[in-house]
């Protein structure tokens, strides 16, 4: 018995995105009131997270975040994470993540490995995180912008 390959190969779409296939997508079904997520804090809409994370893809594009350049991500799990996920996948950029709760010192070769051109960072991390960036020109050679988000109720 043979098996025909092509039976089996998945077409894909010329272009993809999913921040409009997640959020977009939903909101011209009529769903954009439903809810999209909850946190600590609440919860959001697909309207809500869809207007933030065009909030945060304007910033990454008008401060120079081009296609295919990388964003780190150092944020809980909130509506700002996926804010900041979507954002940055509407911005046509490529998107790293990083646990907030490494130690200290580690987010540098995070820093250097992915070439990130932005990083989006939790306040309190961030505030651990200064130290370590002040004179690490190596690790921190593409980062040209950092958005530095309050998580905290």
């Amino acid at each position: 018995m043979s098996l025909a390959v092509d039976h089996f190969a998945p077409t894909f779409p010329d272009r993809f995105n999913l921040a409009e296939y997640f959020l977009d997508r939903r909101i011209s079904e009529g769903s954009g009131e439903r809810t999209a997520l909850v946190d600590d804090r609440g919860e959001y809409s697909y309207a809500q997270v869809q207007a933030l994370a065009e909030q945060v893809a304007g910033t990454l594009w008008q401060d120079g975040v081009r296609p295919e350049d990388r964003c780190l991500i150092g944020l809980w799990d909130c509506v700002e994470f996926a804010a900041s996920f979507f954002g940055i996948v509407k911005a046509g950029a490529v998107v790293a993540m990083v646990n907030p709760e490494l130690a200290d010192g580690d987010y540098l070769g995070y820093l250097s490995y992915t070439r990130c051109r932005a990083l989006l960072v939790d306040a309190a991390l961030y505030r651990r995180l200064v130290p370590f960036l002040h004179g690490a020109d190596d690790a921190i050679c593409c980062l040209r912008l950092i958005i530095v988000v309050e998580t905290q109720a």
